[in-house]
């Protein structure tokens, strides 16, 4: 099930964040970057049908 899109925050030195209330577990995330969608090429990956995400570990 997709999520909602949400924009980041670009702070004053360049670095882009969000904050967000996650239950443990295992996500897989993507970004739109002007208008495509990208994976971050040093994070963690999975192919899920094709498709490549990065993957995002919450723990307790």
């Amino acid at each position: 099930m997709a999520g909602q899109p949400r924009k980041m925050e670009k702070s004053f030195t360049g670095v882009f964040t969000l904050c967000l209330k996650l239950y443990p577990g295992k996500y897989e995330i993507k970004f739109i970057v002007d208008g495509e969608w990208k994976i971050h090429p040093y994070c963690p990956t999975v192919d899920n049908n094709g498709h490549v995400n990065n993957i995002l570990l919450v723990r307790d």
